[in-house]
C-alpha cells in the first residue's frame, strides 16, 4: 500500500494517495473481523477503498516472496524498536521518531524533546 499509493501519487488519481492508503489502513484495522480473517478485510476494505480491482494485486504480492521480504522487514523494524526501547512487547507504537529516538515522552512533548536532544551554539559577532 504504501509503495503503491502514498509514495507513487502520480497516476492521475483524483484521491490523494496518502488519503487512499490512510483509508484502507484504517478500514482494514477496524473491520469487525480483521483478527480472524485479515483477507477478508483486506478484500472489503479494498473493494471499498482502492480504485479497480486492487484486491487481486495485493493478494498476489502479499502471498509471494516480495511480501514475505515486506513482512520481514516489518519484523526485523519491530525488533529493532523494541531493542531501543529495552522491552520484549510494544504497549503503544510511537508515532514520532526524533533521530532515531523513541519515547513515550517524545510523542507527548516534542518541543521539549527537540530541545534536550540539540545543542544550540551562539556565536558573538563584535
Amino acid at each position: 500500500m504504501i509503495d503503491d499509493y502514498w509514495l507513487h501519487d502520480d497516476d492521475g488519481d483524483q484521491i490523494d494517495g496518502s488519503i487512499r492508503t490512510t483509508q484502507f489502513l484504517s478500514c482494514v484495522f477496524t473491520h469487525p473481523n480483521w483478527t480472524q480473517d485479515i483477507y477478508d478485510a483486506g478484500k472489503y476494505c479494498a473493494e471499498n477503498y482502492l480504485p479497480n480491482d486492487e484486491w487481486n494485486d495485493i493478494l498476489l504480492e502479499v502471498e509471494s516472496p516480495v511480501g514475505d521480504a515486506i513482512y520481514q522487514n516489518v519484523q526485523n523494524k519491530t525488533q529493532h524498536l523494541k531493542d531501543n526501547l529495552n522491552t520484549t512487547q510494544l504497549e503503544w507504537i510511537p508515532w514520532v521518531t526524533l533521530d532515531s529516538h523513541h519515547s513515550l515522552k517524545i510523542q507527548n512533548d516534542l518541543l521539549q524533546s527537540v530541545c534536550e536532544l540539540y545543542q544550540v551554539f551562539y556565536i558573538s559577532i563584535l
